[in-house]
């Protein structure tokens, strides 16, 4: 059965994207938090979420050895916990704070849930709420690792460099950690204190020689000092250490370019634009070695797309930026729009999600969630997003319409006739609707 698939705006708030001319081309990557967990003060973990990514995570209830919480009590915690965990790595925000919640009724007085908690309002950019709840874990255990170092995360996100300088080396006394190390020379970097980021990744790195972020952060240090084959020597040793890293292949590549090995080059940047088409750096330098390779249309085609993208991810981060002040969903959906042309379909979805912590009911939010299913073909999940809809609002005539024709594209025509006549409840004169039932009403004569 044929049936023509009609997705509708259903509300189109304005939205305004600021446009930010002139921005630089930069060689340094946003680097997600690092998170540290611990389990009863014996086992430590750490983890780093990268990008648009898997974790895994461990989380126990820090009340080991207290006869007044029994086993099953804390085991249950503990499940939430790890519910809630999983549930953020998906983005779904409101039900890991809910996850947390209940943990809570189990553990009122565990650290770990307010650990948790900070972690999940530090995903959603709500850093003076995270600063809360470490607080709280810190008055109920001063010795709970972790807190610290995601403490100076967040004030490196939030471009406090020397405050996270200082946190940094508050974490230090806990572990003398790699991740810690590098974390404090990527704050040094920022200060333009480059001795003292050299020491920082020297550290990390002979801490765990297998450590690939110490060797690409020593990379970039190299590079803005100029030492390039410095630079390339450490991007090369990141990259033969962690060869499925996206940015490890980019910052090989740019420093071919700018070493003049164009054709070594080349294999390294249509990698990362195979993984990331919107790559803006990657269209640039490719379309720089292309020139040097003397093949000017195709490097002028690169050089173009670059430009495209430069544009968009100034918008972005000029967006991401209002964000980190902003309690306006509109803002996260913008910025989730943006993402979404630019092809980046994970980060758009976290931007929409962090959008509908702020106002669970918006319908706007929620029907570019479904839409964004769609692109990604995952017609279940918009199905019940758009199903999600209808519960808050059932008069909606034209997403009852969306979720009709998505029934029909699922095998259910019966669901998919129900919507579109409910649809014509709404709305007697809808002609998408009209359309649908007479493709279906002539299917079924045949």
């Amino acid at each position: 059965m044929m049936v023509s698939l009609f997705i509708v705006k259903s509300v189109q708030k304005k939205q305004r994207f600021l446009h930010h001319k002139g921005t630089k081309f930069t060689k340094k990557k946003n680097e997600k938090a690092l998170c540290s967990l611990c389990l009863c003060g014996e086992v430590w973990l750490r983890l780093v979420r990268v990008g648009f990514f898997a974790m895994a995570l461990l989380f126990i209830v820090s009340s080991c050895g207290q006869n007044t919480v029994s086993t099953e009590v804390q085991n249950r915690s503990v499940s939430l916990l790890f519910k809630a965990n999983e549930a953020m790595t998906q983005h779904e925000f409101l039900a890991a704070l809910a996850l947390v919640d209940s943990a809570a009724l189990y553990s009122p007085k565990s650290p770990s849930v307010h650990f948790q908690r900070a972690r999940i309002f530090s995903e959603l950019g709500r850093f003076a709420e995270a600063r809360s709840e470490y607080d709280a874990v810190l008055d109920l255990d001063p010795n709970y690792r972790g807190v610290w170092h995601n403490i100076a995360n967040n004030e490196y996100r939030e471009r406090h460099f020397e405050n996270a300088i200082g946190y940094y080396r508050k974490a230090l006394e806990q572990e003398n950690s790699p991740t810690v190390w590098r974390g404090l020379g990527r704050a040094y970097v920022e200060q333009t204190e480059f001795d003292s980021a050299r020491v920082a990744f020297e550290r990390a790195i002979s801490l765990d020689s297998t450590y690939a972020p110490a060797f690409s952060s020593m990379a970039f240090l190299e590079q803005d000092e100029g030492h390039l084959q410095e630079a390339l020597r450490h991007a090369m040793i990141a990259l033969s250490l962690k060869p499925d890293e996206v940015s490890h292949a980019y910052l090989t590549g740019s420093l071919l370019v700018s070493l003049g090995r164009a054709e070594e080059a080349m294999p390294y940047l249509q990698r990362v634009l195979k993984e990331q088409p919107w790559h803006a750096g990657a269209h640039y330098n490719l379309g720089q070695a292309l020139v040097r390779l003397k093949q000017p249309e195709r490097a002028q085609k690169h050089l173009d797309l670059a430009e495209n993208h430069r544009q968009a991810e100034a918008k972005i981060n000029l967006l991401q930026e209002s964000a980190l002040s902003s309690k306006d969903p509109l803002t996260f959906a913008a910025i989730g729009y943006a993402m979404r042309r630019e092809g980046r379909y994970n980060d758009a979805m976290h931007a929409y999600k962090a959008g509908l912590y702020l106002e669970p009911n918006n319908i706007e939010i929620r029907n570019n969630i479904a839409i964004l299913h769609l692109i990604r073909q995952d017609t279940t999940r918009a199905i019940q997003e758009l199903e999600n809809i209808l519960k808050i609002d059932p008069s909606l005539s034209d997403i009852w319409v969306n979720a009709g024709t998505l029934y029909a594209l699922s095998g259910s025509p019966e669901k998919a006739e129900k919507a579109w006549l409910t649809a014509l409840q709404y709305q007697v004169d809808h002609q998408q609707a009209k359309a649908n039932l007479f493709k279906l009403y002539r299917e079924r004569e045949r």
